[in-house]
């Protein structure tokens, strides 16, 4: 006999033989073991109630096997919507996950280029003040010469009235020339103090942009937690969907056997 054949098959039902046809898709041990279910159904109610006679026993263990049906039938869609809102949770936690993580990088290079345009602007405050100390020496040894010349020229003034005239003439032009320098070292002294302020205000929003790096870095410790947290879930839900899957087996499983014993009511009140 090949496996598509039909195959006759005896069972015992409740006290009745019935011979059932099978075939590749019920074979002959499910159709005994769909049998000794229904046996042990019917017999677990006539147990109850002796009383009852045999129509009234299969119509019992019919509405109890529908109940079974029914109620898995209900766990299933529960778990389905279940199954549903852990996966629609998933998306918007990942959705959120991936915002804060580009915010994240944008704030931190954002930080990077505001340090590093600090940075460059500390050095050339740097240099103006190096440049404004350069000078400064200079001026020294220009008022040191100019007051060598001086000297040099009370000296020669002595010998000549003329020329005692010139150096005050000369004299009066460095004084001229020295409050002239003076009020330019002013100048730059009021220059280099503000740079100093500046540079002040520079090293504050370089703490402030040193916060703003460690509240960056808080939040990412928070999301890498949340991400863990997905994580974790991810996991719960992939034992819920194993659960589901074993329950929809049972649900097909319990179907059949109701199908079949139906079909065995059906032929048995045939007979």
């Amino acid at each position: 006999m090949s496996t598509g054949e039909k195959q006759r098959v005896t069972v015992q039902i409740f006290g009745k033989t019935y011979r059932m046809k099978g075939s590749k898709d019920t074979p002959a041990e499910y159709i005994q073991h769909l049998a000794q279910y229904v046996d042990g159904k019917m017999r677990q109610i006539a147990e109850a109630d002796p009383r009852l006679d045999f129509p009234k026993v299969a119509v019992l263990a019919a509405l109890t096997t529908s109940d079974q049906l029914h109620r898995t039938t209900a766990k299933l869609e529960e778990l389905e919507k279940e199954h549903q809102a852990v996966r629609s949770n998933e998306r918007e936690m990942t959705r959120v996950l991936s915002e804060y993580r580009q915010r994240l990088e944008e704030e931190t290079a954002r930080s990077k280029q505001e340090a590093q345009k600090l940075t460059d602007e500390i050095k050339q405050l740097q240099r103006i003040n190096e440049q404004l100390l350069a000078e400064k020496e200079q001026w020294q040894q220009e008022k040191q010469r100019m007051d060598e010349e001086i000297a040099r020229s009370k000296e020669e003034s002595k010998t000549s009235f003329e020329e005692k005239n010139e150096l005050q003439k000369q004299h009066e032009q460095l004084l001229k020339e020295r409050e002239q320098w003076l009020k330019e070292r002013q100048q730059l002294l009021e220059e280099t103090a503000r740079s100093k302020e500046e540079a002040m205000k520079w090293s504050d929003e370089a703490e402030r942009l040193r916060q703003l790096n460690e509240q960056l870095q808080e939040e990412k410790n928070k999301l890498s937690m949340q991400y863990q947290q997905v994580l974790n879930e991810k996991k719960g839900m992939d034992q819920t969907g194993l659960k589901y899957e074993q329950l929809q087996e049972e649900y097909e499983k319990l179907k059949s056997e109701f199908n079949e014993w139906l079909e065995l009511v059906e032929h048995s009140e045939k007979s």
